[in-house]
């Protein structure tokens, strides 16, 4: 499998947004930014706060079986 990487890319919009790509599947992509800058400071938040963040599941079917 490809090592996993985080892409910024054009948009259609003439904008910008950020992806993480493993292998050939996109897992996570954001927004259009206006700035490339704008692209880049959400990469770096994710990629910051990602590893230690917990993960909740706050579907329907979590609360019917809580």
């Amino acid at each position: 499998m490809d090592d996993p990487r985080f892409e910024i890319v054009d948009d259609n919009d003439q904008g910008f947004h950020a992806r993480y790509i493993q292998g050939r599947q996109i897992i996570w992509w954001t927004e259009s930014y206006t700035r490339k800058a704008n692209a880049k400071n959400a990469v770096s938040l994710i990629s910051y706060g990602a590893e230690a963040a917990p993960m909740y599941d706050r579907t329907a079917s979590a609360r019917r079986a809580a």
